[in-house]
């Protein structure tokens, strides 16, 4: 059974007949460019005898309280003369100070206002709370809290917080405190000492008692506890020596880093839980306490948000997307550096550009918090008439997936306008009764920030007069049903879409349909107004092209067909603050379309396969480059030490970034419309590396192949695959309405 060691926080004793509290007085470290250190008695204070023989501590100019000690009665002494005459004398002894500790330092999630901090001792043999508390104080308005601890206790001591408010540095809402933190400390010697507390030091506290339960002692699960959750971040100092900073001085350092994750942490509460955020570090601590981050604490699921359970992928995935938008801003939709109103880091002139090396390394050290299974079974099919290739998926809030749109190539050749609901609960698909606007197969779909998605363009069928539209749908998972939206400046199918920070969409490139135009212009759609205006031009028109966004809050357009028969060789990045595209940057392989983009935990994106032109024809290419962020460039030449090439030709694949950090490539086809490939591949970030074929799994166990499928990350962990392209056992191709589960 886990031990919770904040059980005995709730009957705090108020009071104390030798404690005297104080307020420090630090300022909010939003408003500074670094720490302000815990005040420090300056001098012991001089013991001075009163008259009545009761010494009075005299205090220094600084803010440590007064104390009174115990009095302490002089004893009279009478010594042995050996004159005839009997004297008496009266001997007066120096009074010995009664040692203490002053305990000071800061509570954060924001600063944690009026929240009660207790001392209590703890039973090393199992981490549990050793009677009742000996000493308590109470939060400043800065977070800040002081405490004395007299006599200093003779073992390990935990520090709980409980109670209070605190402003997320999000967005400066005021939440309540509805979960206690907690520090562990080895000892307390006497003087002064600083010790901050934050999530991660709870994180630390609860990992260590479980150590303690595996048989380590103390001193050990301390230790191994705190050097887990430092690497877990990528932090070089333990947690409670650090106050987080929200400043441009502080963007590199522990501070800043810490300022970063919780930033990330309270933004993700807050998007998880509208109603009653704030009970995010307790579940991700009990979550942490089996090593990784899955969501269960030992194969037990973890309570969160009232009734609900914390997603397997909320330390992980959810997390990197609240930080900085990894998977696209499609998990959590919006990311704390990319600032915003009343945001810390807009506040203090912080941007994302600043802060995009921190992320890459905050992000690719959580990795360290995953496991790899890397299985694949079959999932349930789509329905009878459900098959469907070309088709949108999205991740919707409340954990489902819409697939919708597509086309038919089986009984009935068509383009869709219907579309179905994957249930992760049930392992379900339903068909939702109401259809789109308009039927369609290559458009783009977006999750947007008020849980809604919108739909844009695509074919509409080559029977239409104008086959491609210009039309959008807007889904609303509150009463699963489609809306027309606004219309797109132009029609465009193939596409790319990116959610950008600022909560706009940007759709971009595409073409007209077969024998039309490939285009360079750009629709910005806003939700706010449900509006869509024109954005800017790209340098270089784009069909099937791909795209991702950037750390910087950028977004990055690569390669695609420039003029319905040739590959282009470059890229372009969107730059959100001046609403303009960059020119054009060669890529290292020559053109390339209809491969994918991923931005990596790293922060390099990964621009894989696709159809390159040889001799005038489309041919399927293993070849990849790597984006770098950090030079606005692509590295040429790639890595001679690690297998850069995927094991097979591929184009019209997808790629989905698992929680684990490795990249799971599936499917696509090897010759333009042929049948789809069962063949997957895996690639790892940090080795920049792709696993040898004996370590990936196919698809469809091997039967069924999959080209112009989807893929689309799950809240438990899992990867749903499904429809697609496929290859017919007489020959030729249909469209499948199976699905496959991949388990990274």
């Amino acid at each position: 059974m886990l031990l919770r060691p904040w059980n005995l926080l709730l009957p705090i004793m108020l009071a104390a007949a030798s404690l005297v509290l104080t307020s420090a007085c630090d300022p909010c470290p939003k408003c500074t460019a670094k720490r302000t250190p815990t005040p420090t008695p300056t001098a012991v204070p001089t013991l001075t005898p009163t008259p009545t023989l009761v010494p009075t501590l005299t205090p220094t100019p600084t803010v440590v309280p007064t104390l009174t000690p115990t009095p302490t009665v002089v004893p009279t002494l009478t010594p042995t003369v050996t004159v005839t005459a009997t004297a008496t004398a009266t001997a007066t002894t120096t009074p010995t100070a009664t040692p203490t500790v002053s305990l000071s330092g800061n509570v954060f999630q924001g600063p944690m206002v009026g929240s009660t901090v207790a001392a209590v001792n703890v039973n090393p043999a199992n981490g549990t709370n050793s009677g009742s508390p000996i000493g308590t104080a109470t939060t400043n308005a800065s977070g800040a809290y002081t405490l004395t601890l007299a006599p200093p206790p003779t073992g390990p001591v935990r520090i709980e917080v409980a109670g209070g408010t605190f402003v997320s540095e999000q967005d400066g809402t005021t939440i309540t405190t509805g979960k206690p933190l907690t520090v562990l400390l080895p000892s307390l010697p006497a003087g002064t000492t600083s010790v901050d507390i934050n999530p991660l030091t709870l994180f630390i506290d609860i990992l260590t008692v479980t150590n303690i339960g595996q048989g380590m002692p103390f001193s050990t699960a301390l230790s191994t506890a705190t050097a887990k959750v430092q690497a877990i971040y990528g932090l070089d100092s333990n947690p409670d020596t650090l106050t987080p900073s929200y400043t441009a001085a502080g963007v590199g350092t522990d501070a800043g880093n810490l300022g970063l994750i919780l930033g990330a942490l309270i933004n993700e509460d807050q998007l998880l839980c509208p109603s009653a955020p704030g009970g995010l570090a307790l579940a991700l601590a009990e979550d942490l306490v089996d090593g990784v981050f899955d969501g269960k604490t030992f194969g037990a699921a973890v309570p969160y948000c009232g009734s609900g359970t914390l997603p397997a992928i909320a330390g992980t995935s959810d997390f990197q997307d609240a930080l900085a938008g990894l998977y696209g801003l499609q998990l959590i939709t919006r990311g704390f550096v990319f600032g915003g109103t009343n945001n810390a880091l807009t506040l203090n002139g912080v941007t994302p550009s600043q802060t995009s090396t921190s992320v890459a390394n905050i992000n690719s050290s959580i990795l360290q918090a995953t496991t790899v299974t890397n299985t694949i079974t079959a999932g349930p099919n789509m329905g009878t008439t459900q098959d469907r290739a070309g088709a949108t998926a999205t991740l919707l809030q409340n954990g489902t997936v819409l697939i919708a749109g597509g086309s038919s190539k089986g009984a009935v050749s068509k383009i869709r306008g219907d579309a179905v609901l994957y249930d992760p609960t049930t392992n379900s698909f339903a068909t939702l009764p109401n259809l789109m606007s308009t039927s369609r197969a290559f458009a783009t779909a977006t999750l947007l920030a008020n849980g809604k998605v919108l739909i844009a363009g695509g074919l509409d069928g080559p029977a239409d007069p104008t086959p491609v539209t210009n039309k959008t749908d807007i889904f609303d998972p509150a009463t699963n049903t489609f809306d027309a939206g606004p219309n797109l400046s132009s029609p465009r199918e193939h596409a790319a879409a990116v959610a950008l920070s600022n909560g706009t969409v940007l759709i971009a490139g595409g073409d007209t349909g077969s024998g039309g135009n490939v285009l360079n212009s750009t629709d910005i759609y806003n939700p706010s107004t449900n509006t869509i205006t024109a954005g800017p031009a790209m340098k270089n028109p784009r069909t099937q092209l791909m795209a991702t966004t950037l750390y910087t809050g950028d977004a990055l357009f690569a390669a695609g067909d420039s003029n319905g028969s040739t590959p282009d060789g470059t890229a372009e990045i969107y730059i959100l603050e001046s609403n303009t595209f960059s020119s054009p940057i060669a890529m290292a392989n020559g053109g390339r379309e209809q491969g994918i983009a991923t931005l990596l935990p790293n922060g390099n994106v990964l621009v894989a396969g696709g159809f390159t032109n040889l001799d005038g024809s489309l041919v399927a290419t293993n070849t990849t480059e790597l984006f770098l962020t950090a030079s606005g460039g692509f590295q040429i030449p790639r890595s001679t030490a690690t297998q850069t090439t995927m094991n097979f030709a591929r184009a019209n694949m997808t790629a989905t970034l698992a929680p684990n950090g490795m990249l799971f490539i599936a499917g696509g086809d090897s010759v333009l419309g042929g049948p789809g490939l069962i063949t997957t591949e895996l690639y790892s970030a940090s080795a920049d590396t792709f696993a040898m074929p004996t370590g990936t799994v196919p698809l469809g166990g091997g039967n069924i192949g999959r080209a112009l499928q989807t893929a689309t990350l799950l809240t438990n962990g899992q990867i749903l695959v499904a429809g697609g392209l496929t290859g017919s056992p007489t020959g030729g191709t249909f469209t499948t309405s199976t699905s496959d589960l991949y388990t990274p």
